[in-house]
């Protein structure tokens, strides 16, 4: 009995090793968001996504249904990490090149692919899109005597991934290797399952091994597919026990990233009872609550931040509001109206009632009194302007005749110039001159100047120029003192605080997503020494930062 359980447990840990796995398994599916006016798009991965069904809350507001497009024409960068070690040689590396050249085959124009061949060290290529280009390198590459740094190439990647402006909006990590770590330096494979983790990348691994593989080679090739179940939308294969070809494994890889989809909320589909209270929210950073139903059985739920400032809520005002509005206005009283109510009052309380024909010669009588009553009115304003004309004409006439009678200014002399005292007036500005420059100097501009370039692209950059002694910050809007790539979402207003003693130059993290200075993450509100030429990853790039004097 003991030896068939035992058997049954090997049964299961082969299946679990052998078989593709999803990563969807995770219940993450939200890949990347991008803010449009009042849009909010969303990409996403789900298993058999062309079934599912989504839903959304911003902020505790349902969002109305969304409209859900294909993104199989979308640019999509393929990132390779191909294991070059001496144990990939023969039937395995053979494999890989099989796998990325079917990759390479059906790229459309608009994507492109980096091979980073890993072995003591990783060597990516430049971002590739030429189909035979990428042909061309693939053939070049050989089997090394190197050994593996597979989570230090792993970290590299995702970094990569991250912050190079070279990278498209849909990307993905294909792995080839037969899962062995050989180098004791470099990462280590929690810092790799860290950073896969933390990253919205789908993460492709596939196990190269020869045929028969052992337990031992198993175990590896689990350990390498651990990091496509831990990513978001990521599948792990076994060629040799799958018993599939390395072309199947290339296409399975290009239809699983084709499941990606673009859900699109429109907030000016809200009602405008909902975009009030949107609007009413006093939050710099909303909440985007998206549920998946697959299937009418599975369910997939994922959050996301979204700056309040990146996006367009504006309420309509309906028309009975506008009426409301207008009714609740009081309207203008004119004295003509408020003479013709009083008058009937009085005569109504000073007079009794009259028989019929006594009552309408009453009612002629009041009429004709209210019309001779309403023309001496008229008679008395119309007098009271004509009076208060005159007055005002008089005055005029009388300024101009004052200013007529003065005798024209002499210019004075240079001998009278002396003679003349020195005013308050005088006085005064000098005092103010003196306050802003009081010795005359030149304004000196800012003694240093900062230059930030994105690491992958130098010819994204940023300078500022600052004093010694005086903070500034930096961030995605205008809040900041130095703005930075403001499509960036993952960027905050004010992302971080920097400060210059004259020896040492200090950064403070004040954002929300965290700073990174080489590789480090920087505890929050608390200033660290950064030196010249430091790498500081900052939203969805990495940054290098330099400063000098303003000569």
């Amino acid at each position: 009995m003991k030896k068939i359980r035992y058997i049954l447990i090997w049964v299961m840990v082969l299946l679990v090793t052998t078989f593709p796995v999803s990563a969807a398994a995770n219940k993450r599916m939200i890949q990347e968001c991008i803010t449009d006016g009042s849009k909010i798009q969303l990409y996403t991965y789900v298993e058999e996504g062309d079934k599912a069904e989504y839903s959304a809350n911003l902020s505790g507001i349902n969002l109305s249904a969304p409209k859900v497009k294909s993104t199989e024409k979308n640019a999509v960068t393929w990132y390779i990490l191909l294991d070059i070690s001496g144990s990939m040689k023969g039937t395995p590396f053979d494999c890989a090149k099989e796998i990325i050249q079917t990759i390479t085959d059906n790229m459309t124009d608009k994507d492109n692919m980096v091979i980073a061949t890993m072995g003591d060290t990783i060597l990516p290529s430049s971002f590739m899109t030429d189909q035979s280009e990428i042909s061309s390198y693939l053939a070049g590459l050989e089997v090394t005597k190197e050994d593996t740094n597979l989570y230090t190439g792993i970290v590299e990647s995702m970094e990569e991934l991250a912050s190079n402006t070279s990278v498209k909006t849909k990307k993905c990590l294909v792995i080839l290797s037969d899962g062995h770590n050989d180098q004791k330096k470099g990462s280590t494979e929690k810092e790799a399952t860290s950073v896969v983790k933390e990253q919205t990348v789908p993460v492709f691994t596939v196990a190269t091994l020869y045929d028969n593989p052992s337990n031992e080679a198993n175990e590896y090739a689990d350990i390498l597919g651990s990091f496509a179940r831990d990513s978001l939308g990521g599948q792990h294969y076994v060629p040799v026990v799958e018993n599939i070809s390395a072309s199947d494994v290339g296409k399975s890889i290009v239809e699983n990233m084709h499941k990606v989809q673009k859900v699109v909320f429109d907030l000016s589909d809200l009602s405008n009872e909902d975009l009030l209270k949107l609007d009413q929210k006093n939050e710099d950073t909303m909440t985007l609550r998206l549920s998946c139903l697959v299937n009418g059985e599975k369910s997939y739920e994922d959050t996301i931040n979204i700056f309040r400032d990146t996006i367009e809520i504006k309420p309509v005002e309906t028309e009975e509001e506008a009426v409301s509005e207008m009714n609740t206005e009081e309207p203008e009283t004119v004295p003509e109206q408020t003479v013709e109510a009083e008058i009937p009052e009085e005569k109504d309380t000073e007079e009794p009632e009259t028989v019929p024909e006594e009552k309408a010669e009453e009612e002629i009588r009041v009429s004709e009194e209210n019309s001779s009553l309403l023309s001496a009115y008229r008679t008395y304003i119309c007098a009271g302007v004509a009076v208060l004309l005159i007055i005002s004409v008089i005055l005029i006439v009388r300024k101009q005749k004052k200013k007529g009678n003065n005798p024209p200014i002499k210019e004075p002399s240079e001998e009278e110039k002396d003679d003349i005292p020195i005013t308050d007036s005088l006085e005064k500005e000098s005092d103010n001159n003196s306050e802003i420059n009081p010795n005359n100097e030149e304004i000196i501009p800012p003694a240093y100047r900062l230059q930030i370039v994105v690491i992958g692209d130098s010819n994204v950059k940023f300078q500022y120029l600052f004093d010694m002694n005086k903070p500034f910050t930096m961030g995605r809007d205008d809040r900041s003192d130095m703005k930075l790539i403001q499509n960036d979402m993952k960027l905050s207003g004010q992302n971080c605080q920097m400060v210059y003693n004259g020896t040492e130059m200090y950064i403070t993290d004040i954002s929300t997503n965290g700073i990174a200075l080489e590789g480090v993450k920087l505890i929050k509100n608390q200033p660290t020494e950064i030196t010249n030429n430091s790498k500081v990853r900052m939203g969805s790039y990495e940054y290098r930062f330099s400063w000098m004097r303003n000569e």
